[in-house]
């Protein structure tokens, strides 16, 4: 039942990643795929949910996201190999931020429904190259920002 709920959503993140890869501009084309996943998880919980919970792996739902992770793993490799993204930002790092943009937003939704993209865009400059410093700390294991996420629920 859940699968069927939330499918449209997670097909429309697909699209926008697909739509992000078409941009003949890579730093273009990355800030777009966050941007949209973000506003998705703003207007939505239940897509945020779906973002960090898995389905069995044989549903429609899960095949869609992992689609559309190879499609982000895409977006992500093609700003680096372009000279635009920060070579140590990750994809769990542009994950973990967009996801953390959004819910500490959420106590401000009913005053400010936007200001997440304020905040995201804040923090997308500073994962350019052209900005970057040495980051402290390690990159984080993928799967661990996964299940931290989903610790929040």
């Amino acid at each position: 039942m859940v699968d069927a709920a939330l499918l449209d959503r997670v097909e429309a993140s697909v699209a926008v990643a697909e739509d992000a890869l078409r941009n003949p501009d890579a730093w273009a084309g990355l800030v777009e795929h966050p941007t949209a996943i973000a506003r998705l998880q703003a207007m939505d919980r239940g897509f945020t949910e779906i973002c960090v919970v898995s389905l069995p792996a044989d549903s429609a739902t899960e095949r869609a996201k992992a689609r559309g992770h190879v499609l982000f793993t895409q977006l992500v490799d093609r700003a680096h190999r372009a000279g635009e993204l920060r070579d140590d930002v990750d994809m769990a790092d542009l994950g973990l931020l967009t996801w953390g943009v959004v819910r500490a937003t959420d106590g401000i939704r009913d005053v400010a429904p936007e200001a997440w993209e304020r905040h995201l865009a804040i923090l997308l400059d500073g994962m350019r190259s052209g900005a970057a410093h040495p980051l402290p700390g390690h990159r984080l294991d993928p799967a661990l920002v996964r299940n931290a996420m989903a610790l929040t629920r």
